[in-house]
């Protein structure tokens, strides 16, 4: 069950990042204690504790983080591939923005900008002859030489405990190489004014879904429930008037588990007098 587990802490650490709510505490208690990953004298909610399937998959999600969405940055043209000439000026933009970035978020240390600078001159160097058109080199070459390396850099270490204590390890470059590809993504495309307009309307319409679905108020909760289909519905009926916190919870996990689409539809079809069509599916 744990190698299921990628942030084994809980909402309240003041992580961003984290598989559990304060209810499910004891789950995650009973789950370090059968795994005897407490057995070293750490705490059990410490975020470094991970098996081994799990530490596994989280560098192999950094990978695919780190490359796959760079390709898409390319093919949408948010990185433009041919403006990475080394002495132009979108080059030193880019570079001066990762690299804050990456300070920022306390990837890289200042004294490290002379590492950067070269693992971000082969980053150019790779993609400056990708692009989305079809005479240029495809993308994904480039990708494929950083996942080749990246998966090549895992070593596998034991500390003679347990089995379960067995770990992963990466080099300190390559694992400062992967982040440095993870923030070019960022900057990119997540901070890009297209991004950020498009995430502010989502964020606008995951609020007021939620005031609307949430709804505190007795009468106005029993027309919220039909909002829902029939097996939300039913979950949301058997919870007590008073239970605000597990109505909020059921409230969100519907929420979280719409795509992108759905979100999209559910908002039109309660809000906007012409969006959404009761005979599309759900």
């Amino acid at each position: 069950m744990l190698s299921l587990v990628k942030y084994p802490r809980i909402k309240t650490t003041g992580e961003k990042k984290w598989n559990f709510y304060e209810d499910d505490v004891e789950l995650l208690d009973w789950l370090h204690e059968q795994s005897s990953l407490s057995d070293d004298g750490h705490n059990g909610h410490d975020k470094n504790n991970k098996v081994l399937p799990c530490q596994i998959m989280d560098w192999a999600d950094d990978v695919a983080y780190a490359t796959h969405d760079l390709e898409d940055d390319v093919e949408a043209r948010f990185l433009r591939t041919d403006n990475l000439d080394k002495g132009g000026r979108h080059y030193q933009e880019l570079r001066l923005a990762v690299f804050g970035r990456l300070l920022k978020e306390s990837k890289f240390h200042p004294n490290e900008e002379e590492v950067f600078n070269e693992l971000f001159e082969t980053f150019a160097k790779r993609y400056r002859e990708c692009g989305p058109l079809s005479e240029h080199k495809p993308v994904r070459a480039a990708s494929a030489e950083y996942i080749h390396e990246f998966i090549l850099a895992v070593d596998l270490q034991s500390n003679d405990k347990h089995q379960i204590h067995w770990s992963i390890d990466v080099a300190k470059r390559t694992r400062l190489e992967c982040e440095m590809l993870k923030a070019i993504h960022y900057v990119c495309t997540i901070e890009e004014v297209r991004m950020k307009r498009f995430a502010a309307k989502v964020h606008h319409m995951i609020e007021a879904l939620f005031e609307k679905l949430f709804c505190t108020d007795q009468n106005g909760r029993e027309a919220a429930n039909l909002l829902f289909q029939r097996r939300w519905r039913l979950k949301l009926e058997g919870l007590g008037n008073k239970d605000h916190r597990n109505r909020a919870r059921l409230v969100c996990d519907f929420l979280w588990g719409l795509t992108e689409l759905e979100l999209i539809n559910l908002y039109q079809t309660i809000f906007e007098s012409m969006g959404g069509s009761p005979f599309l599916a759900i």
